[in-house]
């Protein structure tokens, strides 16, 4: 996996999970704040020091759980096996009538990816789901 799609897909991630950049700043007391990424409820996100690149989500599965958490709220079941990840859509019955979640299968096998580690997998796996999901959801 290049370091590009690490980046790219850390960004796509954490967009989703509602987070933003805050740049770096002085306040009123002129203490110097290094950028840092803020979650949805205005908090600073646990380790991070701002840059794109210290994003984890390509390596750690705990926060790749915090996705799929927010994946499942939206209606869609996740499924880590291996190197593969499946994603689809929750059709317990509730969402017959829900036209606005849309249908969506995919597994994402990586077999492509022989240096690519199980996390690793799993985190391409969300960045295309999260891709398609922004596409249908425009």
């Amino acid at each position: 996996m290049t370091e590009e799609k690490i980046l790219e897909g850390g960004k796509l991630l954490a967009h989703f999970m509602g987070w933003v950049l805050k740049e770096e700043y002085r306040d009123e007391y002129d203490d110097f704040h290094p950028s840092c990424w803020i979650d949805c409820r205005g908090k600073e996100v646990r380790e991070m020091n701002g840059m794109i690149s210290s994003l984890k989500f390509h390596s750690s599965w705990n926060w790749l759980h915090t996705v799929s958490e927010k994946i499942h709220s939206l209606g869609y079941d996740v499924y880590f096996r291996h190197r593969d990840t499946m994603i689809e859509r929750n059709d317990n019955g509730l969402m017959d009538d829900m036209p606005e979640y849309p249908n969506y299968r995919f597994d994402g096998g990586c077999s492509l990816y022989h240096e690519v580690s199980n996390v690793g997998c799993a985190f391409l796996a969300l960045a295309d789901f999260i891709t398609w999901y922004n596409e249908y959801t425009k």
